[in-house]
């Protein structure tokens, strides 16, 4: 395989999803393997997961807001940057194939239209529906050119079956499925009771009206109707007006801290919004967080919509307590089972670590590099 150029908006050491899952794709690639053209993540908070990879950041006046102002309002300008980076990526590093990566429409025109130019073959892998979650330009941009990107690409990749099964029947072709991935050396190996005297609630990740906000409102009031003294650890990057009245202690930890944290938990939250402005992407969407919490050691509480991919996924795969209707009785019952009764504790962890086992980034990072090199065949 010759080299590839992955060109997407986040990539690591910093904060958010697509970050941590191309950290654990690219992770395996070999220093000469792949270079990358990138911007930023809404987040500018670092993480440590620096990869040795040959990089470009494109930003606009060297400036992070800047570049992300450019990005929000005029992304058809942010494509011209992007595609001049690409431009010289591909003339420094001799690039045989493109790795397009979205969950952002201009770094996905820019490297659709250079690779055109080139006549170089592109794989195109989406997190998370395009069309679908954009709005103002964004949507404007990915009304006239998602069509082209994925009827065009020589491979196409989503990141759960719901989603290649939704875009296969969009786009009339054929979708593969890469879902998000772990280190398999981060999982423990067995269940372990933890007993400690309050019951503490770990919860990480962005707080947004329609990812997630309301069934966090709806978590908080199930509580307060339960017998115990909660502590809520929440380790977000916003922290809400809808959430003020509650007694939360908000974090931000380093990635090591965050784990340990959540191994020291009575439970581990895993939200999806009910009452959400893109119902489409809650349906097809997977939280990344949902790879920590496998590895944690802990039950994990799933509240999501009931035709959501995560509701069905944990159906089949049993690694949490799922609660797919928004009753705040129900949830309370569901959370009072969980904390109360140890053999279900311990049957839900254990269905999360045989899961957890199946997401090992080493397999699945195969798996990417055998659909790359078919791009050169």
């Amino acid at each position: 395989m010759g080299k590839t150029l992955l060109v997407t908006k986040s990539f690591p050491p910093v904060a958010g999803g697509t970050a941590f899952l191309l950290y654990e794709l690219t992770r395996h690639f070999k220093i000469d393997e792949l270079s990358i053209v990138h911007g930023i993540n809404e987040s500018l908070v670092e993480s440590d997961q620096m990869l040795p990879f040959k990089r470009k950041q494109v930003l606009f006046l060297g400036s992070g807001k800047n570049t992300l102002r450019l990005n929000r309002y005029f992304p058809r300008w942010y494509v011209y940057l992007i595609r001049i980076a690409i431009r010289r990526a591909i003339k420094r590093d001799t690039i045989s194939s493109i790795y397009i990566h979205y969950p952002n429409g201009a770094f996905a025109v820019g490297a659709y239209l250079e690779a055109k130019r080139a006549g170089i073959p592109y794989l195109f892998y989406q997190d998370i529906l395009w069309e679908e979650r954009e709005k103002g330009a964004g949507l404007e941009l990915a009304k006239k050119y998602e069509s082209k990107v994925i009827s065009e690409a020589k491979t196409c990749v989503a990141i759960t079956e719901f989603a290649a099964e939704h875009q296969t029947q969009k786009h009339s072709r054929e979708f593969f499925t890469i879902p998000h991935t772990l280190d398999s050396s981060t999982i423990p190996p067995e269940f372990r009771p933890h007993n400690g005297t309050k019951k503490r609630v770990h919860f990480a990740g962005g707080i947004y009206p329609r990812m997630n906000e309301d069934s966090i409102i709806r978590f908080m009031e199930a509580c307060r109707l339960l017998p115990y003294e909660f502590e809520f650890e929440f380790c977000s990057p916003n922290k809400p007006e809808s959430l003020k009245d509650y007694d939360i202690e908000w974090k931000y930890l380093s990635k090591e801290k965050l784990l340990e944290a959540q191994r020291n938990s009575d439970l581990v939250f895993l939200p999806q919004a009910f009452e959400s402005s893109t119902p489409q992407m809650i349906q097809h969407n997977f939280p990344t967080k949902t790879m920590e919490y496998l590895c944690s050691g802990r039950p994990i509480l799933v509240h999501s919509p009931a035709d959501s991919y995560l509701s069905d996924l944990c159906r089949r795969k049993g690694f949490g307590m799922l609660v797919d209707q928004p009753d705040v009785k129900l949830l309370a019952s569901q959370i009072n089972l969980l904390l109360s009764d140890e053999t279900k504790q311990k049957s839900i962890v254990n269905k999360a670590l045989t899961f957890a086992k199946e997401r090992d980034s080493r397999v699945w990072h195969e798996r990417l590099k055998e659909l790359l090199s078919k791009q050169e065949a």
